[in-house]
């Protein structure tokens, strides 16, 4: 792509798994790369399972305290004059023992707790007004909000990427790692564990391009930038990519995933200023949330 539009050096822009590329491309051709900016980090640089999810986990937990807060400061909650905490342990163990009716969708239809937990969405507040009306059904034993499914399955390049790179470990290991994360986060960052399973289960490893630290003697300033909120690629897989990277910037914000996708004004205005001229950020700059 470089050679055909005829261009002695790289200008690219990475998002979520399109960081890989870059990763991949700064370490092989560092000397190539003129700007480059990476969006929302997947960290390709920790060869440890468990040191990989930990600031997934610990984020999702961080965004159900967010709701939680919310919650208890806004009359619009429909746990407003509850403990939303103690409601949503509540219901999560009454969906342990006997998984809750969800007449909605049918009268056989019943709700498990990992069920709730993986259509639980607390990275975003615009979906926080509706999900505590959902558990407040819940909690009164209707747990149709909880039987419906967003969006269709997920079999799209980054999923090949994922699942080359980071090939599935197996049930077991994944239920020991999910019991470790529990007694650090135990409402729900354990969560973080089953994408992999739910993408990966029954591929063969490939080991394509298997994850360790990155090395890039050359690479010019590279500009990262990350949310605050982003559970699915934490802001601290950006920051450790960013120690790695001589001279690289990163830049935080209140947020969550692909911030210049979604319009995040303050983060775009960084990055086209770096993109066209060069200038990064200042050192320890950060954006607020998306006006």
């Amino acid at each position: 792509m470089r050679k055909a539009l005829g261009q002695a050096k790289l200008t690219y822009l990475g998002n979520s798994h399109g960081t890989v590329l870059g990763q991949a491309y700064a370490e092989l051709f560092p000397r190539k790369v003129g700007r480059m900016y990476l969006d929302s980090v997947f960290d390709h640089t920790t060869r440890d399972l468990r040191t990989w999810l930990q600031p997934r986990a610990k984020t999702l937990e961080a965004n159900f305290k967010r709701f939680a807060a919310w919650c208890q400061s806004t009359a619009a909650c429909a746990l407003h004059d509850k403990d939303p905490v103690a409601v949503w342990d509540e219901v999560m163990d009454k969906a342990r023992r006997e998984p809750i009716p969800a007449p909605e969708a049918g009268p056989a239809v019943r709700i498990s707790d990992t069920q709730i937990a993986s259509r639980a969405n607390f990275t975003y507040e615009a979906t926080w007004e509706r999900l505590a009306a959902g558990l407040a059904r819940a909690q009164a034993g209707d747990a149709s909000f909880f039987a419906k499914v967003e969006g269709v399955p997920d079999p799209d390049l980054s999923r090949v990427i994922l699942c080359a790179d980071l090939p599935y470990p197996g049930y077991h290991k994944l239920k020991k790692l999910e019991s470790a994360l529990r007694r650090d986060t135990p409402h729900i960052g354990w969560r973080a564990v089953w994408p992999m399973a739910n993408h990966c289960a029954g591929l063969p490893p490939t080991r394509t391009y298997a994850p360790h630290p990155i090395k890039a003697p050359g690479l010019p300033p590279v500009l990262i930038a990350g949310g605050e909120y982003d559970d699915n690629t934490p802001a601290a897989d950006g920051r450790r990519l960013a120690a790695q990277l001589p001279g690289a910037r990163f830049l935080t914000a209140a947020g969550g995933h692909a911030l210049y996708f979604s319009g995040h004004q303050c983060v775009r205005e960084h990055v086209h200023r770096y993109l066209t001229t060069g200038q990064m950020p200042p050192r320890g700059a950060s954006c607020g949330p998306a006006k």
